[in-house]
Order: structure tokens, then sequence, then C-alpha cells
């Protein structure tokens, strides 16, 4: 469960499941809003992992946060793979069951194109090939801006879900946590700035 076997085994695993899901109950709305369900879900908990892993790894240095930053470029690969996986399912669902996205909110469609956006600029850069071309400096503005902006799309759903599901309420709780790790190791660089 390492590096690219990581990314491997998470991407089979998922199709795996989808197919087995729409075998057992049917090519149905029904069964693709519980598949979006569980691959939003899924997603958010994997990159909850991948953004977090740098901030842990300063409370508990241990065998999983260690892991957790060696793996973080593939685990990052894994949700950026899945969440593409699940904008295949909604645009599928789209297709054949509801109106098309252009029913869909402004707001909503304008958030989903910058954060897949994002994904795929964070995703593209993540390989060598693109990464070498460009500036340590600018690859990291990529990725912390993207990581904070997909962040913040999953908070703000979250928390408009939570009013009509307390379920949400636990994912919003995660979220929060990642945004306090997130602060927290923030606030350390600065003190560290400062005493040098």
């Amino acid at each position: 469960m390492n590096k690219w076997n990581l990314v491997y085994i998470i991407t089979v695993s998922f199709v795996l499941f989808v197919i087995i899901f729409i075998g057992i109950n049917g090519f149905n709305l029904e069964s693709l809003q519980e598949l979006l369900k569980f691959s939003a879900r899924f997603s958010f908990l994997i990159f909850c992992i991948t953004f977090s892993a740098s901030s842990l790894i300063l409370f508990y240095e241990n065998g999983i946060t260690k892991w957790m930053l060696t793996n973080r470029r593939y685990l990052g690969i894994s949700f950026a793979v899945i969440h593409f996986l699940h904008l295949m399912l909604l645009v599928t669902k789209n297709h054949f069951f509801e109106p098309p996205f252009i029913e869909s909110s402004l707001i909503s469609l304008v958030g989903g194109i910058i954060t897949y956006s994002f994904i795929g600029l964070m995703l593209i850069t993540s390989f060598p090939y693109f990464s070498k071309r460009m500036t340590t400096k600018n690859w990291n503005y990529l990725h912390q801006i993207g990581g904070y902006a997909i962040l913040t799309t999953f908070t703000v759903a979250y928390l408009r879900y939570t009013f009509e599901n307390p379920f949400f309420s636990i994912l919003l709780l995660i979220a929060v946590i990642v945004w306090t790790l997130r602060i927290i190791k923030w606030e350390r660089k600065n003190v560290l700035r400062q005493r040098k």
C-alpha cells in the first residue's frame, strides 16, 4: 500500500464497487445518487488525509503519519482520480435521468468549474514531467491555493447539508479539524521565521 500501488488499489477497488453496486441494484437514478454520495464522501476523506499529512506529523510523528506524508503525492492523485470518476457519475446521472447541468444554479456551476480546474492542474503537476517546468515557489502556490479552494468547497457544501441532515455534521467536523491543523501549522511556521 505504497506509492503507485496505493493509487491502483484505491482506483480498482472503487471501480469494482461501482460495477458490483450497479449490478446488484440496477442502473437507475437511485443507484447513481447513492454512488454519488459515496464517491463524494470517499474522495473527501482521501483529500483530508492528503491535505493534513504535513500538519499531523508535527503533532504525532509515528508510522501512520510518516506513511501519510511519504504517500501524500499518491493519495492526492487517488483523490483526483476518484473525484473525476465522481464527475463522470454526475454527468451520467444528468444525461440519463435528470435535466442537464444548464438547470443547475450559476453558483454551483462556477464553484464546480473552479474546483475541478484546481484538481486537474494539481493532478497534472503531480507528475515530474510537468512539475519540473514550474518553479518550486509556483508549484507550492498552486497546490496550497488549490488545496484550500477544495477544502472550502467541501466545507461550504457540508455546512449547507448539515441543516438538512445531521449526519453531515460529522463530515463538517472533519473539515473543521483539517482547517485547524493547517492554521496551527501556518502559525508555527511564522513563529519559526520570526525566531530566525
